[in-house]
């Protein structure tokens, strides 16, 4: 489990209601705005980094110049992006937002990490497996800052040990045999 809650290291100056655009249709947002000193940008993107008040950390925003619905960037591309600040004042318009997710996480694990599927004996005659990993994620950024967290969980289940089908074994044809004391394995 991550837990993240921290303020911004600024403060935004006006908030205002516009509309926010996904999915083929529009919808109000409140928006934060501000001027800052510097802002980055290539030729496909804008980018804004919002730091926060405490331990260094940052809020990384990228968004497409050409209004993509859809955008899509490499881990190099966004790296890039925020080599290097472009000395010039930035009106910026922020939208606060809550956004909930989860994923189901079974198959990236068991291709990067078999082994812990791997079953584990708990009981005599029972073997727990991992059956599915789950991860669910929230943010919530707010003009005052962002609140943010994670928890990954793993659903076990117990299988009963693996019973054989019992042996047939048919004295139908010739064979041999042998009387022996039971106690001592003498004749």
């Amino acid at each position: 489990t991550l837990y993240f809650n921290d303020l911004w290291d600024f403060e935004w100056t006006d908030e205002t209601t516009a509309p926010f655009y996904a999915d083929g249709a529009e919808k109000d947002a409140t928006f934060l705005a501000k001027t800052f000193d510097s802002y980055y940008e290539n030729d496909d993107w804008y980018g804004m980094k919002f730091a926060y008040k405490d331990g260094g950390y940052a809020m990384y925003a990228a968004i497409p110049k050409d209004g993509s619905m859809n955008p899509s960037i490499t881990e190099k591309e966004f790296d890039d992006l925020f080599a290097a600040p472009i000395r010039s004042e930035a009106n910026v318009f922020f939208p606060t937002f809550k956004y909930e997710t989860s994923m189901d996480l079974t198959g990236l694990v068991r291709e990067k990490c078999p082994g812990v599927f791997e079953p584990l004996s708990i009981l005599q005659g029972e073997d727990a497996v991992v059956d599915t990993i789950m991860q669910k994620a929230k943010i919530e950024v707010t003009k005052e800052g962002t609140r943010a967290s994670a928890a990954t969980g793993a659903m076990i289940r117990t299988t009963a040990a693996i019973i054989e089908p019992p042996a047939e074994i048919r004295f139908d044809h010739p064979f041999l045999f042998a009387i022996r004391y039971a106690t001592t394995g003498g004749d």
